[in-house]
């Protein structure tokens, strides 16, 4: 499965805001993942956000059902409510990663966050194995904003956003993301990012 199977099976959701659960239990539901759940901690959240924690617990004995894979979405609570999804769903897509973008050991963790922590302009394009995976982790996020606010739910809005009618707070509370991202989908670039995003 690609995160652009997800982005599908959610383009003609109806109700709204979509249920990060719900990418989660098609992750379940494909065999991909067995256990996918989220867990509040207080996060220090101008660094970090979020992270997943990917372990494999063996089944019983007499049983050979699943695939004992687990993840564990850990994610600051102390963050408002639209973050909190953004970064859930985000995470979550992190299961689909292929091994070279995962970071399994401290010093691993560590690279990534220092990367990911400093503003662009700051960031030393070094070609460096952390850098690889801090740019995919910042395009797992506009992933997430794609599955969580669907292109048909854009199109549907964008007249009223144009006219006036409708504001950038009211299509947050519609959604239930970033205004940042809000703003950044009904932009006349997303459709492009959208379409650059299908390709992954």
């Amino acid at each position: 499965m690609r995160v652009y199977d997800l982005i599908k099976a959610f383009e003609n959701h109806d109700t709204f805001p979509i249920k990060v659960e719900d990418v989660a239990r098609l992750l379940m539901e494909s065999g991909i993942e067995e256990e996918i759940s989220y867990i509040g901690v207080e996060l220090d959240i101008g660094i970090l956000r979020g992270f997943i924690v990917q372990t494999t617990e063996p089944r019983g004995v007499y049983s050979s059902d699943g695939n004992g894979g687990i993840s564990k979405i850990y994610y600051g609570f102390n963050q408002d409510f639209e973050w909190q999804r953004l970064v859930c769903c985000k995470e979550t897509l992190h299961i689909l990663d292929a091994s070279w973008q995962k970071v399994a050991t401290p010093d691993e963790v560590s690279g990534l966050v220092k990367k990911m922590a400093l503003p662009p302009q700051f960031q030393i394009v070094d070609g460096t194995e952390d850098e690889k995976k801090a740019l995919f982790d910042r395009v797992g996020a506009l992933q997430a904003v794609a599955i969580l606010f669907p292109l048909a739910i854009r199109e549907l809005l964008l007249p009223k956003y144009q006219e006036g009618v409708l504001t950038d707070d009211e299509i947050v509370r519609i959604v239930c993301l970033p205004q940042v991202y809000v703003r950044l989908v009904m932009s006349e670039f997303w459709p492009d990012i959208w379409e650059e995003l299908r390709k992954l």
